[in-house]
């Protein structure tokens, strides 16, 4: 069986380099949904282990990504990643299609 964190490793090095810890979180959401919703739905429907609760808010990490893909029928994917130290790659990435 292959090893989740190595699969997040590989993902997070093909944009930067990293030391220390890493995680993520993967949430499923409708189409219009706000960050802000995202964030307050991910920490109300989070499981009595506090999983997702003790990522957002672990000071270990000081640096994040988000990635959103459409699944399906207006449904979507985000994924947050956590860092607690990133290299000194000098090329950044961003997806052609985001707006900020």
């Amino acid at each position: 069986m292959e090893d989740p964190e190595e699969k997040l490793a590989e993902r997070v090095e093909r944009y930067t380099d990293w030391e220390g810890e890493l995680n993520e979180i993967v949430h499923l959401t409708r189409r219009g949904v706000s960050g802000r919703e995202i964030i307050i739905n991910i920490l109300l429907s989070d499981e009595e282990d506090c999983n997702n609760k003790n990522i957002i808010f672990n000071r270990t990490y000081n640096h994040f990504g988000v990635n959103i893909g459409v699944k399906n029928q207006g449904r979507y994917c985000v994924v947050l990643n956590y860092a607690s130290h990133l290299g000194n790659k000098t090329e950044i990435h961003t997806h052609p299609t985001c707006k900020f």
